[in-house]
This record gives structure tokens, sequence and C-alpha cells, in this order.
């Protein structure tokens, strides 16, 4: 009887033990899994950021060009001696006038 007792003690270590094994083989799985998983979403989001910095550039880019092109449209608008008021102003002889004129300064 004490020999069976010691069999059965022995069988129901190694099943434990097996048991043990099996659960951290399972949780090292899950682990993975959960890492793979981070390392998916950190890159999909590093991909949107990128995207979202790139759609900023153009942005910033556009408005600067349309800046560029409304002072060159300006400028040819209004001629090398400045805005038509102050050019009318100075072939009036209107002095107030004249002084705010940036040519003038």
């Amino acid at each position: 009887a004490n020999k069976e007792k010691k069999r059965v003690e022995a069988e129901v270590a190694k099943e434990q033990e097996r048991a043990e094994v099996e659960a951290a083989a399972a949780a090292e799985k899950l682990e993975a899994e959960v890492e793979a998983a981070a390392a998916k979403l950190k890159a999909e989001a590093e991909a949107e950021a990128a995207k979202a910095r790139t759609e900023a550039e153009k942005v910033a880019a556009a408005e600067a060009d349309a800046t560029a092109k409304a002072k060159a449209t300006r400028k040819k608008e209004t001629g090398s001696r400045g805005p038509a008021r102050f050019v009318a102003a100075a072939a009036r002889g209107n002095s107030s006038k004249m002084s705010e004129s940036p040519a003038a300064s």
C-alpha cells in the first residue's frame, strides 16, 4: 500500500510539472502575441504620423506658394512706384499721403 501511495504521488507530481510547463509555454506564447500586436500597432501609428507630417508639409508648401504668388501679383498690380493711392497722391502733390508711401522712405 505504501508503494502504491508513492507511485500515485510521483504520478501526481509529474502531472503537476507537465501542467506547469504547459502553462509557462502558453504564457510565453501569449506574451509574444501581445508584443507582436503592440509592434504592429506602433508601426501603424508611426506610418499614420509620417503620412500626417507629409500632408502638413504639402499644405505648408502650398500656403507659402500661394503667399508668394499673391505678393508677386500685388507687386505686378501696383507697379514699382507703390500702391495706386500713393501714386495718385504724389501726382496731386498731397504731401501727407506721400509721407505714408513706402517708396518715400
